[in-house]
């Protein structure tokens, strides 16, 4: 059984008996809460890197945000400690940063991990964050990552929706032969990676099954997905953003392609969006270590 709330996520995480320990780069009240939290509860213990001491907590005194992630790399390279928490930098230079250090084992994606309310699953959306206009190439690697967060979730076989504007492959919408290629590559089995993908597909025939039969198309899966593959970084940051200030949905986000995960949550996230991250990356060691 998958894991279908983030109450579950959240007490999946703290049934894991061992230290885990994050690093937390210029944080704001937001981080700092979070910290307060996840050792009150028993999840992470924290060290922060910033330019003032955090009362009750170890921190690195250091003179700039860039300087602080460059320290926070530095410890989890010397397994001193587990893992990267985003505080208030920059995301553009927490990425420029990340990417060229030798935390790097893959391709670096982001997913954001949503709870709709009224949807009896959580959903993957990804990538919002890191790479604006992927590739083919680059697309298969983050669906690939996208995979690995699935098992953290406990899906066996996520089904994959490619998204689009329709299911229709269209001469001016070069997202529609993507996706239809990659498609085509998984069905041959020239991919490793175990899911169900299919696209183009448009975000109704994703998520709705009364969709697909009044639209008479029949997917690899049954809707909803598991994962929302979104042609480009805008259109990911468009519904996730969209899902979360309209929708009233709930969201998580992690970065992948590295030694651990990494958390990474929006600076207007709260509290409980970067504990469940913190969850995530908690479980995730042992999946990728599996």
């Amino acid at each position: 059984m998958s894991i279908k709330c983030f109450a579950e996520l959240k007490q999946k995480a703290l049934e894991i008996n061992e230290q885990f320990k994050v690093v937390g780069i210029w944080p704001d009240v937001e981080t700092i809460k979070t910290a307060e939290q996840a050792k009150n509860i028993g999840l992470a213990d924290f060290t922060f890197v910033f330019h003032e001491k955090i009362p009750g907590f170890p921190t690195i005194v250091v003179p700039n945000p860039q300087i602080a992630l460059e320290t926070g790399i530095d410890l989890v390279i010397r397994n001193e400690v587990d893992t990267l928490m985003k505080g208030l930098i920059n995301t553009s230079l927490f990425l420029k940063v990340l990417i060229k250090s030798k935390l790097i084992k893959g391709w670096v994606s982001h997913t954001s991990v949503l709870e709709i309310p009224n949807l009896d699953k959580l959903i993957i959306v990804t990538d919002g964050t890191v790479t604006p206009n992927p590739s083919i190439e680059q697309k298969i690697e983050i669906i690939k990552n996208a995979v690995l967060c699935a098992k953290v979730l406990e899906i066996t076989m996520p089904k994959v929706a490619l998204l689009s504007a329709n299911e229709w492959i269209t001469p001016n919408l070069s997202s529609t032969y993507d996706a239809a290629l990659i498609t085509k590559m998984f069905e041959r089995g020239q991919i490793e990676c175990e899911a169900l993908v299919d696209g183009p597909v448009s975000v109704d025939l994703a998520l709705s099954e009364k969709s697909a039969l009044k639209k008479r198309v029949a997917l690899r899966f049954d809707p909803p997905a598991d994962i929302l593959m979104a042609p480009d970084l805008e259109s990911a940051a468009f519904l996730i953003k969209s899902a979360v200030y309209i929708g009233k949905v709930s969201v998580a986000g992690v970065l992948w392609g590295m030694m651990s995960p990494v958390v990474l949550t929006s600076r207007s996230d709260n509290c409980g969006s970067r504990v469940i991250s913190l969850c995530i990356a908690k479980i995730a060691r042992g999946v990728i270590d599996s």
